[in-house]
């Protein structure tokens, strides 16, 4: 699933996560101990505005910059 995935590095330096056709991932299932930038809920649950993390967390996800 990582593979249908891509990020682009946001005016903060961190990752903005989005699926291939180019809308912001809001879950990703197997990440439970990868924390979004600035929340206390990991990326496996639902995070309504899109998901960004450090680009080390989406490296380590497998997540491929744009």
């Amino acid at each position: 699933m990582m593979n249908e995935m891509f990020y682009r590095i946001n005016n903060d330096g961190n990752a903005d996560i989005y699926h291939n056709c180019g809308e912001m991932v809001t879950i990703i299932d197997d990440a439970t101990t990868v924390y979004p930038i600035d929340s206390n809920l990991s990326c496996a649950y639902e995070h309504c505005d899109g998901i960004t993390i450090s680009i080390d967390d989406a490296k380590s996800l497998c997540i491929e910059a744009e």
